[in-house]
């Protein structure tokens, strides 16, 4: 009996403990200035939330991303996310449903940002 119980406590830490590493785990990825144009404003969201966040390049401690430049940053889960840019104009461009695998690098062209604006 003692030891059937001890078994039973010892799996349940395992889960326990096992739960908390996955929800602690981030994913790294690094996004990519592929574009003519320069960031002024970039935020990240899981493709089912609504709200944005935080600005990532202020977050970065970087104030542009200009061409050819990028960022690496941490988002909590592998899975669809949403990439709003803000460029030098101003003018907003939504990303929806881009797949991030770990250590992904997402390159932002300048034909993703002019699909915005069809």
């Amino acid at each position: 009996m003692k030891q059937s119980l001890f078994t039973l406590c010892l799996v349940a830490m395992f889960i326990m403990f096992g739960s908390i590493n996955r929800a602690e785990a981030q994913v790294q990825i690094t996004i990519q200035n592929d574009s003519d144009w320069a960031f002024y404003e970039m935020y990240m969201t899981a493709s089912d939330y609504e709200t944005w966040g935080e600005d990532l390049l202020e977050m970065s401690g970087q104030s542009v991303l200009i061409r050819e430049e990028a960022i690496s940053i941490s988002i909590p889960a592998i899975g669809y996310w949403d990439l709003k840019i803000i460029d030098e104009d101003g003018d907003e461009c939504v990303v929806t449903e881009i797949y991030i695998n770990d250590h992904e690098y997402v390159h932002v062209t300048s034909d993703m940002l002019l699909d915005c604006y069809k």
